[in-house]
C-alpha cells in the first residue's frame, strides 16, 4: 500500500470494502513524514503526510518492513512509528534498533491471540543493535522470533518484503524462507515487492502467498508493465476450532490514482487465471528458474529494468550499479548449504 493523491472519501470506501473483515495485514510502502531531505539520491523516494493515516480504517495492521520505509532516514522512520502509535495502529517490521524492528504485533481477538511479524530483504537497510532499519528477512533472525510468537499466539502471520520486481515467480531465497518460517510455527507467509500478483500454495494447512500485488499505489497508466494495475485482496477466513482456513481471492484493477475498483468480467477472469496458473506452476516446483528467466526476457520487463538502471548509473555511477546487481543475485539466489 502506498498513499498519494486526493483521497477525500478513502476511509469510507475502505471501510465499506472491508466491512466483513476483522483485520487487514498490509505493507505500508512509504514513510509517514514531514521531513524533506531524502536519505540517498535515487529515482523514487516515497513519503506522504502523516495526516493520511486518518483516511485508513483502524482494522489495518501494517508491515513497515520494505525498501522505502527508510527513504527519509531515521527521522522519517521514527515519525512514521510515532504516527502509527499515536493513532492506535498495530505494526511490525522496522524500528530504532534490531530489537524494536523485530517486535511483533500481538492482537487479542476474542479468546484468541493473533501474531503479526514483518521482515524485509536485508539489503533494504537492516537494523542493528544500535542503528535504525528494517527487520532482516533471514532465517537466523526470523526463526527465533516466530518461535517466541508461536508460544503466545494462536495464529501466526508473517509478511516478507522480498523478491524480484515485476517477476511473479518466487526465488530460491523466498522458497527457503517460507519453508523455514512455517517449520518454526508460522501459519501464513505472504510476500510482496514484485508489484504483481502471483500464486499461492497450501501444504499441511500452512499457506504461502507468493506475491500479494499492489493495492493503493498511484501510477501513470502508460507504465509499460500492465500487470502492475491488476491486483487482488486475499481473504482468509480462519476457524480456530479446527485450525483450518479457507482462501478467497478478490480481484481488483487499480486506476491511475491508485484506487482499486472492481474489474470488468474479462479482466477479472484474466487475473484469476493468472493466479491459478502461477499457483499450479509453483506447486509443481518444475523449472522455476527457467520461468524466472522467461519473465526477465519480456520486453516490458527489459524496458523498465533499463530505465531504472540507467537512472541509477547516472545518479551513483557504474560501480554502484554493478554492486547492486551482484548483491541482488547473492540475496535472491543464495548458495545451497
Amino acid at each position: 500500500m502506498r498513499g498519494s493523491g486526493n483521497y477525500q472519501s478513502l476511509n469510507s470506501y475502505l471501510s465499506e470494502l472491508f466491512l466483513e473483515d476483522d483485520f487487514l495485514f498490509a505493507n505500508l510502502e512509504t514513510p509517514l513524514t514531514t521531513h524533506n531531505r531524502p536519505r540517498v539520491n535515487k529515482k523514487y523516494c516515497f513519503k506522504i503526510d502523516p495526516d493520511f493515516i486518518h483516511k485508513i480504517p483502524k482494522k489495518f495492521v501494517f508491515s513497515i518492513a520494505n525498501n522505502h520505509i527508510m527513504d527519509y532516514g531515521e527521522e522519517g522512520l521514527i515519525e512514521t512509528i510515532e504516527t502509527l502509535e499515536n493513532n492506535g495502529f498495530y505494526f511490525s517490521g522496522a524500528g530504532r534498533n534490531i530489537d524494536e524492528a523485530g517486535k511483533p504485533a500481538i492482537i487479542k481477538y476474542g479468546d484468541h491471540k493473533l501474531g503479526f511479524l514483518a521482515a524485509a530483504d536485508r539489503r533494504y537497510l537492516a537494523a542493528t543493535e544500535s542503528t535504525a532499519g528494517v527487520f532482516p528477512a533471514l532465517s537466523d533472525s526470523l526463526i527465533p522470533r516466530i518461535t517466541e510468537i508461536r508460544d503466545d499466539a494462536d495464529l501466526v502471520i508473517i509478511s516478507i518484503h522480498m523478491g524480484m520486481e515485476y517477476i511473479p515467480i518466487p526465488t530460491p531465497a523466498m522458497r527457503k524462507l517460507s519453508s523455514d518460517s512455517q517449520n518454526a510455527g508460522a501459519d501464513i507467509v505472504f510476500f510482496h515487492h514484485a508489484h504483481c500478483v502471483s500464486g499461492y500454495t497450501v501444504k499441511e494447512n500452512k499457506m504461502t502467498i507468493w506475491g500479494a500485488g499492489n493495492f493503493l499505489f498511484p501510477r501513470d497508466q502508460n507504465f509499460p508493465y500492465k500487470e502492475w494495475f491488476d491486483t487482488a485482496v486475499w481473504q482468509i477466513p480462519y476457524n480456530f476450532s479446527t485450525n483450518r482456513f479457507d482462501v478467497n481471492v478478490q480481484t481488483y484493477r487499480m486506476k491511475s490514482d491508485g484506487i482499486p475498483i472492481n474489474p470488468d468480467k474479462k479482466t477479472e477472469e484474466q487475473i484469476f487465471r493468472r493466479i491459478e496458473n502461477y499457483s499450479s506452476l509453483i506447486r509443481s516446483k518444475k523449472n522455476l528458474l527457467w520461468h524466472i528467466l522467461r519473465h526477465l526476457l519480456r520486453m516490458s520487463y527489459l524496458r523498465v529494468f533499463a530505465a531504472n538502471y540507467i537512472d541509477m548509473m547516472r545518479r551513483t555511477g557504474f560501480k554502484s550499479v554493478l554492486s547492486q546487481m551482484r548483491s541482488s543475485v547473492k540475496e535472491l539466489f543464495p548458495k545451497r548449504t
